[in-house]
């Protein structure tokens, strides 16, 4: 499963309703690293399924901010195990360091996550292109 902190109640909601069911679940922070890791696991054949709540690392590989995720959603599709994917957090662009952010992003609000990290509100044309490149995968 994948995880970051705008969706942490369907998170938390989703392992406790599995694990009470008998399923081990993994978390997997959607972080750039952690988008890599899940897909790694999946291809060594380690999951079963996959929920993938946020795939905010596609908002960042359209802007070539990061490489890790893939376009294919969790590989899964690829490898053919079952996966149910939401748009969690698809609606933002984080940038490390946050003088990272291009100047004709400035003028936006701008959300300090954390000293290192800053996140800009994505807008229609940039949510519309992010959709086109889903569609594409």
């Amino acid at each position: 499963m994948s995880s970051m902190g705008g969706v942490n109640r369907a998170v938390f909601s989703a392992q406790r309703t599995l694990e009470s069911r008998g399923t081990e679940v993994v978390a997997f922070h959607a972080v750039g690293t952690g988008g890599r890791a899940m897909e790694e696991t999946i291809e060594q054949g380690l999951i079963d399924g996959v929920l993938d709540l946020v795939t905010h690392e596609v908002t960042d590989t359209c802007w070539a901010l990061l490489r890790w995720r893939t376009l294919e959603i969790g590989g899964s599709r690829r490898e053919g195990i079952p996966q149910v994917v939401v748009p969690g957090c698809v609606d933002f662009i984080a940038f490390s360091p946050p003088d990272r952010v291009p100047g004709e992003m400035r003028g936006r609000p701008v959300f300090f996550h954390t000293p290192e990290v800053a996140i800009v509100r994505t807008n229609a044309s940039e949510m519309t292109a992010v959709g086109r490149r889903w569609r594409r995968s």
